[in-house]
């Protein structure tokens, strides 16, 4: 059984990448606007969403099915919530020790809750709603781009760190927004090659530098780069790469433990790298069922990072409403226990 502090750190890792900590408002059928703190969480991938309900209480909501072009169903969204201060207090209480990116709106977050507490069918003051607008406000802002971390670090690890919170915290930002994957290429500046070279890719990119600080200064493998990204306003992010078969080893086999939703993929990735053969620029040609091995890794990584493979054992659940603290609109449930490619490549690592 995992401990209390490994799991925190991983749902930690998960909430600083596809979370978030916010403070909701409602201005109808109340004689104040209601102000109450909110935690969330979308993914179409299950495993940590029901790990965060498990753990820390709430309600999962499913949203459409996505349906595809070519007429095949896609993913639909499953919403993990968590409101109202008597089930959020003790969540945020639980992640906030862990987090890297988003630890300061989850303090501004708990300290709402334990400046402005809930008063049911009272009339507030002016200078008690003033302040909890601010709180509203101030949350708000911190979605901001520009708000970003943006800072590198210089202090660098020299090892590979054995901490498992750190790997347990890496695994849920890899979970959320890593990949694992393996690049075809079939050019090679513009020109076919004989045989395409398969390269070993694990990336991780965010818009926000602490947590890729946080992994490069207690892992010694892997590269920062600063790409163009037009899908963000700033036109920026940072991505952490690891792209050569030793690195890639080193790094999977301290990581995949505490990997929950891409597991399989990291698997396939791993094997791909111990088994997969160094053939060099080989003038007799690379054996027809090494280049099929390679393709099969290759075909089968593509379809776990479009699929996945895990089926809810919440699928077919109707969820019923919990406690609903002081917000009875938004009823949730108490929290319970914890049970729970490179162009530059080298040419030694690069499969040929």
């Amino acid at each position: 059984m995992e401990s209390e502090k490994i799991v925190m750190a991983y749902l930690a890792g998960v909430m600083d990448g596809d979370g978030s900590f916010s403070i909701g408002k409602i201005t109808n059928g109340s004689l104040n606007p209601l102000y109450f703190p909110m935690l969330q969480c979308n993914t179409w991938r299950l495993e940590f969403v029901e790990l965060l309900k498990k753990t820390l209480g709430g309600n999962l909501v499913k949203g459409k099915m996505h349906i595809c072009k070519d007429g095949r169903d896609g993913h639909a969204l499953t919403c993990w919530k968590l409101r109202s201060a008597a089930n959020c207090k003790p969540a945020l209480e639980s992640l906030i020790p862990y987090l890297k990116i988003k630890k300061e709106r989850a303090e501004t977050v708990l300290q709402f809750i334990n400046e402005s507490p809930f008063k049911r069918g009272k009339i507030l003051e002016n200078s008690e709603l003033v302040k909890r607008e601010r709180f509203y406000l101030k949350v708000i802002n911190f979605n901001d781009w520009k708000g970003c971390y943006t800072s590198i670090t210089t202090k660098l690890a020299k090892g590979m760190s054995s901490n498992d919170e750190f790997w347990s915290y890496v695994a849920g930002l890899m979970d959320t927004d890593g990949s694992f994957s393996i690049k075809k290429q079939t050019q090679n500046k513009g020109t076919h090659v004989i045989n395409a070279r398969y390269l070993p890719v694990i990336s991780l990119s965010m818009t926000d530098t602490r947590a890729i600080n946080y992994l490069r200064e207690n892992c010694n493998v892997g590269k920062l780069y600063i790409p163009k990204n037009k899908s963000t306003n700033s036109g920026i992010h940072y991505q952490y790469g690891v792209y050569t078969k030793l690195e890639c080893i080193e790094f999977l086999k301290r990581l995949i433990p505490f990997l929950r939703a891409k597991k399989a993929n990291a698997m396939v990735l791993l094997d791909f790298c111990v088994n997969s053969k160094n053939t060099g620029y080989c003038k007799a040609g690379i054996p027809a069922d090494e280049l099929a091995y390679r393709e099969s890794c290759y075909q089968e990584l593509c379809h776990l990072n479009k699929y996945g493979v895990y089926k809810s054992s919440l699928m077919d659940s109707k969820f019923l409403p919990g406690d609903a603290g002081d917000n009875e609109a938004e009823a949730g449930q108490k929290p319970g226990t914890v049970n729970v490619a490179s162009e530059k490549t080298p040419k030694g690592d690069a499969v040929l």
